[in-house]
């Protein structure tokens, strides 16, 4: 499939473009000059395959360096002849039977990716993972930042089994304990939370991927508000619902958070809000 849309893509580009000028232009150009720079493109492509090979591990294990970079690759080219980013939806569309995840799941590794920007330039940073689950988000950071010192909370025993069990199996040390948002004023670099963001009125007739979760695991009882309160922290990190970014960036302003910031996921939605305790 993946080499009949890489087809399809190159198509498009010959569509689009005169041959007699690419002939003029390529006559032209150093042939040492597009080695490298072809040689930096793949590098380039290996690099974010892998990167992002790590984060989806965590939920993953059985996911591929080799899907991982493939997917990458033939996203970033629809990227480049397409609008809106469409390759995106078609990373992660791709990449969620390969990996045997949910869709959801592969667009939210998003929020993991803004934790590691925030913490980059800290050695060893304190970060809590709220509501850890499966231990997705919180083995991912310790993946992807060696110094850093995770520690993933839950209420739910079953939870933290399971979390423990994906932490033995991909051999990552993250302290988990029993705990709730009260864990969260304990004093940290950052926070993360993905709090149960589903309405009661949607769960009624909740989408397929969820009707695995326990309920407890789905239901907004305004945890962001909870959390973001309690919170002492440098950084706080929210993964949102569909339509909540505006709300939770607007309750953490009112709180004194600065540095206000949403970032879409890769399908387009505003998925996280994040900001830095005044």
């Amino acid at each position: 499939m993946l080499l009949a849309i890489g087809l399809l893509i190159l198509y498009g580009v010959l569509r689009t473009v005169h041959p007699a000028e690419v002939a003029t232009a390529i006559r032209g150009a150093h042939l040492g000059w597009v080695l490298i720079a072809e040689l930096a493109f793949l590098g380039f492509i290996v690099v974010r395959g892998w990167r992002w090979l790590v984060i989806l591990r965590a939920s993953a294990p059985d996911a591929s360096f080799g899907d991982a970079t493939a997917v990458t690759g033939i996203g970033f080219a629809l990227n480049a002849v397409s609008p809106f980013k469409l390759g995106e939806l078609l990373r992660i569309g791709a990449i969620a039977p390969r990996a045997g995840i949910g869709v959801g799941e592969a667009s939210a590794t998003v929020v993991v990716e803004r934790v590691l920007a925030v913490i980059h330039g800290i050695d060893e940073p304190r970060v809590l993972d709220v509501g850890v689950g499966s231990g997705a988000i919180a083995l991912a950071i310790a993946a992807e930042h060696s110094g850093a010192h995770v520690t993933g909370v839950d209420t739910s025993p079953a939870a933290l089994e399971l979390a423990a069990e994906n932490a033995a199996l991909l051999g990552l040390e993250v302290d988990l304990r029993p705990g709730g948002s009260e864990s969260a004023a304990e004093g940290w670099d950052l926070v993360v939370a993905n709090p149960p963001y589903i309405p009661q009125a949607a769960l009624s007739a909740p989408q397929p991927e969820l009707l695995w979760e326990p309920r407890e695991a789905l239901l907004d009882v305004g945890l962001h508000d909870e959390i973001a309160r309690a919170a002492v922290t440098r950084w706080l990190v929210f993964e949102v619902g569909e339509g909540q970014a505006d709300g939770v960036a607007q309750t953490l302003g009112a709180l004194g958070y600065t540095d206000i910031r949403i970032t879409n996921d890769l399908t387009g939605v505003a998925r996280v809000v994040e900001g830095r305790r005044a």
